[in-house]
């Protein structure tokens, strides 16, 4: 897949490195360069500029942010659970 953009090879471990500072989990590293890679693929707008290393970094970045905005949403319309005070 990486190939099919014209991404160099070595790229993808670029990105698992940079992975591990949003998560110690290696599954959700995993997760998190095949979500960059994705969205890189599919709108590759998002590749310009003189660095594409840096790009890739702003869109896994912006992946997570995205991630952590939507958690947050979703936490505020969770029914609270507060345990009762004793008076």
């Amino acid at each position: 897949m990486l190939q099919t953009v014209g991404i160099q090879p070595g790229l993808k471990e670029i990105l698992e490195r940079r992975a591990k500072t949003y998560t110690p989990d290696p599954l959700e590293q995993r997760r998190l360069v095949e979500r960059t890679i994705s969205s890189s693929c599919d709108d590759p707008d998002l590749l310009e500029g003189p660095s594409l290393e840096n790009a890739l970094f702003c869109v896994m970045h912006n992946l997570v942010r995205a991630a952590v905005r939507q958690a947050s949403e979703d936490r505020e319309k969770a029914p609270s659970l507060r345990v009762a005070q004793r008076a």
